[in-house]
């Protein structure tokens, strides 16, 4: 908090200066009644002392009772702060002719400052406005309160209130007044030399402006900003910023990740650049040279506003090649560098690519890309490269290797920030990190909050996904495996022929305009999921059941047999099969799966099996 100091400068006018202040502080505290937590009533009663030294040998005394008093009052917390702010502004010619339109005559530069002074008294938090003719600067005192009319109880929550508040009430004034504030008045140590002359104003009915508690600390750069910047039309300056700025940098926005770029025509990097903190300091201080009296607050103003485009890098890549392609099927030729033993791999793998092209341009409103190609096959085979070389360079930004599924936050965040996502080794992730994946393959936006936000955003879903694993029986959902298209490689992949990516984006953009379907239907989902039992791990309960029955060939040779005696012979044959309902809910689910015949009877469900 600021403390109160006399300093006496003229000993003819000390009598005045002293009998003067004296009026002032009785004032404040015997004129009014005061509630307890009123800023007013917090105002140290040990400051009335000096009021009253009137020798120049005890000044220094008065020096060591104001440091003491200074330190105590830290250690006091609520009964320390008042929440009183203090600022000096110089003394200069108002501009400003509407605040004097009533006067019919020139006035003198006293005459302007005393009107001023006046009219910064009027100010409902405004607690004590006087000039101090000798140093020619006009003191003000504010009082600011928090909502519940409370002040801030420990030191480092006065610090960061008065911060703000001195910030707040400056501005203010300025605004008001465009008087020049003096800086370094602005920390809560500051000793602030009251010496009021006869042009003193007391509010005795101030309304202390409320002001939340800040949790964070003024950027230094706010803070300096604040104190130091000229009084400008606000508007003015953003129209000059606004109609300035293209004619020196030209910006974008990321759609995807939300990253700011730029690019100057001089500049020795080629290409668009990523917004740093040093990037917007260089950019004011060239704006600057420029002639704008502009601040790095003005600047990031600008950056975060809607005179910024915005781009999509994955959209403007394919809408740029569709116009490219010559016509000649590249799909075909993509996939076939994959070996492999399905034989409608490349139809399948060319359904993918639509699918996922669609979903980067915004075509599938009502659905998403669901389906996972799961390439399967020895180590150094070129799978993950393979996955990897399907983007083109200018695109490989936004190819992702490795998801931490533990984290789901940022699993979802990646729906939104790549555009194709390889699950490498895929056998690794747990079978409920496996349920999860297949719960976000479906979405086809991700509602969240984003970082220091404080409200929930939608964001589209952009990513596709691949996966590569070693085992050659990854899959352990089966009623999940038509989501994965297992493709096993026979043999190295060529990843050295270099892909004409503009020729393969180019040719999906047009067949995605001219209405090629973009999903997998049903008969392609069924020819997955038949294909795919070749890469399903076999359940232990499934294995058991396997050595004992098999479907009938010979309708002579079944028999029904309830579900309780199915699970009494498996047990017979193994202890590791419990007689229980768990036991016999699983093995529905398999038999069930595996297609046998089944009939409701009197004891439950029957299977037609042969042992």
């Amino acid at each position: 908090m600021f403390k109160i100091n006399y300093h006496y400068i003229h000993k003819k006018e000390k009598k005045v200066r002293t009998e003067g202040m004296d009026n002032v502080l009785k004032a404040l505290h015997s004129k009014r009644t005061l509630s307890d937590k009123d800023p007013l009533n917090q105002l140290p009663k040990a400051q009335f002392a000096w009021a009253n030294e009137t020798a120049e040998n005890k000044g220094n005394k008065i020096n060591q009772e104001n440091k003491d008093n200074r330190i105590n009052l830290e250690n006091k917390g609520n009964n320390g702060y008042t929440g009183l702010v203090a600022m000096e502004f110089k003394k200069h010619k108002i501009t400003t002719n509407e605040t004097f339109f009533a006067l019919a005559i020139p006035m003198s530069d006293d005459a302007e400052t005393v009107a001023t002074a006046e009219m910064i008294s009027k100010q409902p938090e405004v607690i004590l406005t006087f000039i101090d003719d000798i140093r020619d600067v006009i003191v003000v005192v504010a009082a600011y309160t928090l909502p519940d009319g409370s002040l801030p109880k420990t030191v480092n929550e006065a610090r960061l209130f008065h911060s703000k508040a001195y910030i707040a009430e400056s501005q203010h004034i300025k605004i008001l007044t465009e008087l020049e504030l003096l800086p370094n008045n602005e920390g809560i140590e500051h000793l602030i030399p009251l010496t009021p002359t006869k042009a003193t104003w007391l509010n005795e009915n101030v309304k202390p402006a409320v002001m939340s508690q800040p949790t964070r600390p003024v950027e230094e750069s706010i803070l300096r900003n604040a104190l130091n910047t000229d009084n400008v039309d606000a508007g003015s300056l953003m129209n000059t910023i606004i109609e300035k700025m293209p004619q020196l940098y030209q910006f974008r926005r990321n759609e995807m990740n939300g990253s700011l770029e730029y690019y100057q025509d001089n500049m020795y990097i080629l290409g668009w650049q990523p917004v740093t903190k040093q990037v917007i300091n260089t950019i004011t201080i060239e704006v600057q040279r420029h002639g704008i009296t502009a601040w790095d607050r003005d600047i990031k103003r600008y950056l975060e506003s809607n005179f910024v485009k915005t781009y999509n890098p994955i959209t403007e890549y394919i809408y740029m090649a569709k116009g490219k392609w010559d016509g000649k099927d590249r799909i075909t030729d993509l996939a076939s560098r994959v070996p492999n033993d399905n034989p409608r791999w490349a139809e399948l793998f060319h359904r993918w690519m639509l699918s996922a092209v669609a979903q980067w341009l915004g075509l599938n409103k009502n659905y998403s890309t669901t389906v996972v190609p799961l390439l399967i096959g020895n180590q150094a085979y070129g799978k993950s490269t393979f996955c990897r070389q399907l983007l083109p360079p200018e695109l490989r930004n936004y190819y992702l290797e490795r998801l931490e599924f533990s984290n789901k936050k940022e699993v979802e965040r990646a729906l939104s920030a790549f555009a194709l996502i390889n699950i490498d080794e895929y056998d690794s992730i747990s079978k409920q990190q496996t349920a999860f994946l297949k719960h976000i393959l479906q979405k086809t936006n991700v509602i969240g909050r984003d970082p220091y936000a404080s409200t929930y955003s939608d964001h589209k879903r952009y990513a596709a996904f691949m996966a590569t694993t070693n085992s050659p029986t990854p899959l352990i959902d089966p009623t999940g495996s038509r989501r994965y298209l297992c493709i096993k490689t026979t043999g190295k992949i060529d990843n050295d022929t270099p892909i004409e990516y503009e020729q393969v984006y180019g040719q999906l953009a047009m067949e995605l305009y001219n209405g090629e379907r973009s999903y997998f239907d049903s008969a392609d989902e069924a020819y997955i999921q038949q294909y795919n039992l070749t890469f399903q791990t076999i359940d232990a309960m499934e294995e058991v059941f396997l050595s004992i029955f098999s479907k009938p060939q010979d309708p002579n040779k079944g028999e029904w047999m309830s579900v309780a005696h199915i699970i009494k012979k498996m047990h017979g044959y193994s202890k590791a099969v419990p007689e229980n309902h768990s036991s016999y809910v699983r093995i529905g689910k398999i038999l069930n799966r595996l297609g046998y015949q089944h009939k409701r009877c009197s004891r439950g469900i029957s299977y037609f099996v042969q042992m």
